[in-house]
């Protein structure tokens, strides 16, 4: 089986953000713990397991990393921009294009230490941080974001 596509593990949905951080994701964590070093054995065959990307909106992947949220001024998860807020338009403005980019090296010892809010279980897991959650967010990117603010001038 060594040509299978990729696989959709999990969809997690509710009607609001869980309360706890850790009993949401111990969970899974233990259970990739398990699968990742073992692998999953179908029919007498050892299937390799890895991760490729947790794939989040904006609100979730915050939740999920433990930092700050994506319009707070230290939100970006791919640099070490500072936001600056507008309150004539109520929106967040990231202006520095040359800041330094995160990576897994530098969060997990909390370098920058207003980004991160809580550790998250998903720190033990054997994963990057930074490049395995993709900013793939067009509801609060580009429908909450950049359109309302061309609809509303």
């Amino acid at each position: 089986m060594p040509h299978i596509t990729p696989q959709v593990v999990a969809i997690y949905c509710g009607e609001s953000k869980p309360k706890d951080l850790n009993g949401f994701l111990n969970p899974l964590v233990l259970e990739l713990q398990v699968l990742l070093t073992n692998g999953l054995i179908i029919n007498d065959h050892k299937i390799e397991i890895k991760i490729l990307s947790f794939i989040c909106d904006s609100p979730a992947r915050s939740f999920v990393k433990g930092v700050v949220s994506y319009n707070h001024t230290q939100g970006c998860t791919k640099c070490t921009v500072t936001g600056e807020y507008y309150a004539e338009g109520h929106h967040m403005s990231y202006p520095n294009i040359d800041a330094l980019r995160r990576t897994d090296t530098t969060f997990r010892p909390r370098a920058d230490p207003e980004h991160h809010k809580e550790l998250t279980p998903l720190e033990n897991l054997p994963i990057n941080m930074i490049d395995q959650f993709p900013i793939a967010d067009s509801l609060h990117l580009l429908d909450l974001g950049i359109m309302r603010r061309c609809l509303t001038g």
